[in-house]
């Protein structure tokens, strides 16, 4: 009887469960070894997890497994990982406060936001139907997570290693792309090609390179994306150069990116909140140029994008059941687009009235949603504040505020400067005067605007309290502002008011000396229209300074 070296299919079948699985995927693995010989993974189902390790070195990997208990570790070894560029899989149950796998691509985000997602390969307890994978995409889209491995729910572990093995070659079968060269040909590139490629590598340089400047030279940011859309027009550089346009103002511009991009992918929101936010923009700049009729049809198709924002929302919504931190994410971009959506000083009752129905709207509908947490990224946990303090919700967007301050010192500026403007604006001078001042103790940037707005509020607020009166406290604020403020612009006013105060608390040396302090500043201040219609008493008062002196 002749023997074999090899084992027959009968053999194989009779081996133990893991024995098998690792010689039948070896030979198929060779190529994804070849690419990524290095694996890191979190596996909570604890059963699979070690099962799956143990395979997974039977095969050739040299492997890595992380627990999710600690999330923090957790993010450090997966951001190390991904940095190698190792292949990172991860089958994450929702933790306590809501936190899932989406929550946990986010905060490696926030962490590291150049980080890329594309060698995440996620995996799900659930049906692999068209309708669930949609679903889950639409969610993990925006990561540019470009698989997901789904196992069926309740099917012994055998069945889920295996599913998961097999999820891993199609991984990296899907690798395989085509990419447009610059002669037009199509040409089916490998992952060692791509890896290599003069192309993808200069495209990567070229995002990255405008990522670092789209704030500081947005127009040297639109050379540089304009450049990567011509070799790849990507959903997500199209938004990047849409925002690089509307950080200029060129609105137009910047709606036709939004667009583009919503063309590329309809099943999110971001397309349309942008595109909204563009054209609230160019309402704007039509109406204060005194063009009413182009005004009305700006508004109409922001109020649509809006609408059309909300409508993705809402049907991603109703195709499955969502944790409520990753249904906040998908509302993001409108809370966003909302909070840059602001009406109240152009004269427009009848848009701002509709904005505001739509705002109500949205509180609504979002009423059970968590976004004051730190699953979601900070700007968009500003921004629905911002929309709380809008609608004088101030208590809640003052918790929201300072529970951000408290977590990420650096956000005080932007937190408590979005605050006070919305608090000023609705009227509310007095804490938006005291938000300033707070607000000044701190290490901010534009502290000059910041300043400025200080003084603004503050003089409001000062002559409230006068009208009260309660001139004590006017003196209080007014002296504030020249000590938080003592270089601002129009500095000589704000001595006039407070020499104002002082007379009527019948202090008229006091209000003697600030009034000389303001003609030190401007000597032909008494000359001014502004002057001889607010402040005529101080004229008399000046009159009977000099008569003492003389």
């Amino acid at each position: 009887m002749s023997s074999s070296l090899g084992v027959t299919q009968n053999t194989a079948s009779n081996l133990p469960v893991k024995q098998r699985l690792a010689m039948e995927f070896r030979p198929k693995f060779k190529g994804l070894l070849n690419d990524f010989p290095y694996i890191t993974y979190s596996v909570d189902d604890e059963e699979l997890s070690s099962n799956l390790g143990e395979v997974l070195e039977k095969t050739g990997f040299i492997c890595q497994s992380h627990s999710s208990e600690d999330i923090e570790k957790l993010t450090q070894f997966l951001i190390y990982s991904l940095k190698k560029d190792q292949l990172v899989l991860v089958q994450f149950h929702t933790k306590q406060g809501g936190l899932n796998i989406v929550s946990l691509l986010r905060k490696l985000k926030n962490k590291n936001p150049r980080l890329s997602f594309k060698n995440v390969v996620p995996v799900f307890m659930a049906k692999a139907s068209s309708a669930s994978q949609q679903k889950i995409f639409k969610l993990l889209a925006g990561f540019d997570v470009r698989f997901a491995c789904f196992l069926k729910p309740g099917s012994p572990v055998e069945k889920n290693l295996e599913g998961v093995l097999a999820g891993l070659l199609a991984f990296h079968e899907s690798l395989t792309k085509r990419i447009k060269t610059d002669d037009q040909e199509d040409l089916d590139i490998s992952i060692e090609t791509r890896k290599s490629s003069e192309a993808i590598e200069q495209y990567k340089k070229i995002l990255a390179d405008a990522d670092e400047i789209i704030k500081t030279d947005p127009e040297k940011a639109i050379e540089l994306f304009t450049k990567a859309i011509e070799l790849n027009p990507d959903f997500d550089a199209l938004i990047k150069r849409g925002d690089a346009y509307y950080n200029i103002k060129k609105y137009v511009e910047a709606l036709t990116d939004y667009k583009e991009a919503n063309r590329l992918n309809k099943g999110k929101a971001t397309p349309y909140a942008k595109m909204s936010v563009c054209c609230f923009s160019l309402l704007r700049k039509n109406s204060e140029a005194n063009r009413p009729d182009l005004a009305k049809k700006w508004f109409d198709m922001g109020l649509k994008a809006l609408n059309n924002a909300k409508n993705v929302v809402n049907e991603i919504k109703e195709k499955g059941i969502f944790e409520e931190d990753v249904t906040a994410s998908m509302y993001a971009p409108i809370i966003s687009a909302l909070a840059q959506t602001d009406l109240r000083e152009l004269g427009l009752e009848e848009e701002a009235a509709k904005v505001e129905d739509f705002v109500v709207g949205m509180f609504d509908n979002t009423k059970d949603v968590v976004f004051d947490n730190m699953a979601q990224d900070i700007d968009s946990q500003i921004d629905y504040a911002t929309l709380l303090a809008r609608k004088k919700y101030y208590k809640k967007a003052e918790e929201i505020f300072r529970d951000i301050i408290e977590k990420d010192t650096e956000s005080v500026g932007p937190a408590f400067n979005n605050f006070a403007v919305e608090l000023r604006k609705n009227g509310e001078y007095g804490k938006a005067f005291q938000i300033y001042m707070e607000l000044l103790k701190n290490t901010i940037p534009d502290r000059d605007i910041v300043t400025q707005n200080l003084m603004t509020a503050g003089s409001a607020y000062g002559k409230a309290l006068r009208k009260e009166p309660n001139l004590e406290k006017a003196v209080y604020v007014y002296e504030n502002i020249l000590a938080c403020a003592p270089d601002c612009a129009e500095k000589e006013w704000v001595l006039c008011d407070l020499a104002m105060t002082l007379l009527e608390m019948k202090d008229n040396a006091q209000a003697s000396s600030k009034l000389m302090e303001a003609l030190y500043i401007n000597n032909k201040l008494m000359q001014t229209e502004r002057f001889k219609k607010l402040y005529g008493e101080l004229v008399i008062l000046k009159e009977n300074m000099m008569m003492k002196l003389s």
